[in-house]
């Protein structure tokens, strides 16, 4: 028989959860008793997505590049956290010979997620110039930030990252 499933080792977001296999054997004088550890199960659990607070700031700064300089420009980034997590997935499989049964391993996969800003699609981006002490403008890129999310991170091998074709 088996016991019943555990509580989800999470309060939100993706977890796990075990249950064990009961040993009722009772020694008599045909038959052992249970040995060694007893068998169990695992299964992912999400009781709900947690919470994630990522938000458009914005604060007016002093912009300089060398000596040029703009003051009170409004600058937005986005601030906050967002929570990362750990699942079992269950389709890898254990080696290439067994792909052809079928046969799979679990594994774990941490998904982090970060607060990421998405360009308003109309303007994405404004000019700001800096005036420089010999009279000259420079001109930096600022976003213009339509609003932030937590999404999953990038990362990886930078060799395996692709450009668009121009």
């Amino acid at each position: 028989d088996w016991g019943s499933w555990s509580a989800c080792d999470v309060s939100c977001g993706n977890g796990t959860q075990t249950r064990t296999k009961i040993c009722n054997a009772t020694e008599t004088a045909c038959c052992p008793t249970c040995t060694g550890d007893a068998p169990f199960e695992m299964q992912a659990c999400n009781l709900m997505d947690c919470p994630s607070v990522c938000d458009v700031q914005t604060d007016v700064r002093t912009l300089t590049k060398g000596e040029c300089v703009a003051e009170n420009v409004e600058v937005m980034y986005c601030s906050g956290k967002c929570d990362s997590y750990t699942r079992i997935n269950s389709f890898a499989p254990i080696n290439d010979t067994y792909i052809q049964n079928h046969q799979y391993a679990p594994f774990f996969e941490t998904v982090c997620k970060c607060c990421t800003y998405i360009l308003n699609e109309i303007q994405p981006v404004r000019f700001i110039g800096l005036e420089c002490p010999n009279g000259d403008l420079d001109d930096v890129v600022l976003p213009n930030i339509d609003r932030c999310e937590c999404l999953e991170c990038g990362g990886g091998n930078p060799d395996e990252l692709t450009t668009p074709s121009p």
